[in-house]
């Protein structure tokens, strides 16, 4: 075992740079999050601005869905509340004439067999939990299989003249074969080899045009932050692509809003955002306002949605995090049309690791699939242990915002 798990360590550096490609946050532990400091008159008012506006986040999302043709949901990924959040939601999305859900927890090769798992007489559990290691092969989490079974479930039930509710995958296969040593995370045509259908911003951006927008669909697509953002072009996207010889590269909400124009909007889901100054990988979300804001509002109120216009809090200026700019403050506004407050951090917790994610059937292609050079004293236990520590890293980091 203790061989086994040299092997992993010998890996961390490509396992980083797996999650730097899947999503914008490392799971190194923590040393410390403070709270910034924060102007109290100015949180004081934004808190009396949420009670008198008040709606909770299923309203105010159900609202923009009606109004809107695509609508981004942007999460950190790996919290338990934006995904049991989005799998509540999935039986009142009809009412707002939405009957697609596109995420990037799924390869948009196996769109075949997601089909058939969310439309078909019984559901697997199993099978959905292979779909999430097709993806990912340190993906598997149980309250991502439940967003599957709400589809699912509400397909089976729903009356027989009314539309199904379908799950687009929009993810494209990432080729770690490719990466045989760790000298060659610095080389950019061996990099470049692991994305052999070009940026997944670029790629989701083409599914989601391709697959919705053309068939004239109204969507929820739930997908990582920065790749949500539909009216910032963040610039430390286009700068990760360009290091790989990918130029102008932009976020997939961009892209889509750019080719869609209006009728396309971006809501950020509560959580830590994305700070690669911080040994982390994350600080408090809107330089801390936000949770000082929820400090203030009585409990019943603390879920909440609220748009980011001309009001106290859209006119936040945000200097910290990968969404900020410490030079020239970045209005909340810029970043986001919304936001969604379905938890406080301090009660955030990460995904439920899957039981006996890795089987004899699937342990080859986790193997074959890690990202790093395969390695065949793998095994299923070890693996699974190795998730485990995983998830245990990131929520001991979810503590410190507690």
């Amino acid at each position: 075992m203790a061989q086994k798990r040299s092997r992993f360590i010998l890996y961390s550096g490509i396992l980083i740079l797996a999650f730097l490609l899947l999503d914008p946050f490392n799971i190194m532990p923590n040393r410390g999050v403070r709270r910034p400091g924060i102007d109290a008159e100015r949180a004081a008012a934004m808190a009396q601005h949420l009670e008198t506006m008040h709606r909770s986040p299923e309203d105010y999302l159900l609202d923009a869905l009606q109004e809107n043709q695509i609508v981004f949901l942007g999460t950190i990924g790996r919290i338990r509340q934006h995904t049991e959040f989005v799998a509540q939601m999935v039986e009142a999305l009809p009412l707002s004439g939405v009957h697609t859900i596109a995420v990037d927890f799924l390869l948009a090769d196996d769109q075949e067999i997601v089909d058939g798992l969310v439309s078909g007489s019984t559901f697997d559990r199993r099978t959905a939990a292979d779909l999430l290691l097709r993806r990912d092969v340190l993906f598997g989490f149980e309250d991502y299989v439940d967003v599957l079974e709400a589809v699912w479930d509400y397909n089976r039930s729903r009356p027989d003249d009314s539309e199904a509710i379908r799950l687009i995958a929009l993810s494209q296969r990432f080729n770690y074969a490719a990466i045989e040593t760790r000298e060659d995370i610095q080389n950019p045509e061996r990099m470049r080899a692991v994305l052999p259908d070009g940026p997944p911003d670029t790629y989701m951006a083409n599914q989601i045009l391709d697959r919705i927008v053309e068939t004239d669909r109204k969507a929820l697509v739930f997908i990582r932050k920065p790749h949500a953002l539909s009216g910032l072009n963040l610039s430390s996207v286009g700068e990760q692509m360009a290091e790989l010889g990918f130029e102008d590269v932009r976020p997939a909400g961009v892209q889509v809003r750019d080719a869609v124009g209006d009728g396309v909007v971006t809501f950020l889901l509560h959580g830590p955002w994305p700070d690669s100054g911080r040994m982390q990988g994350m600080n408090y979300a809107a330089d801390g306002y936000i949770d000082a804001v929820l400090d203030r509002l009585p409990d019943g109120l603390q879920r909440v949605g609220f748009t980011l216009g001309a009001d106290p809090l859209g006119s936040l200026g945000i200097r910290t995090t990968q969404l900020g700019d410490p030079e020239n403050p970045r209005a909340f506004r810029d970043i986001a049309d919304g936001y969604l407050v379905v938890e406080r951090s301090a009660r955030l917790a990460a995904s439920r690791v899957i039981p006996d994610f890795y089987t004899s059937d699937n342990i080859e292609y986790a193997r074959q699939n890690f990202p790093g050079p395969p390695d065949d004293s793998m095994d299923e236990q070890s693996l699974q242990e190795y998730l485990r520590g995983i998830v245990q890293a990131f929520d001991r980091n979810l503590r410190e915002f507690r």
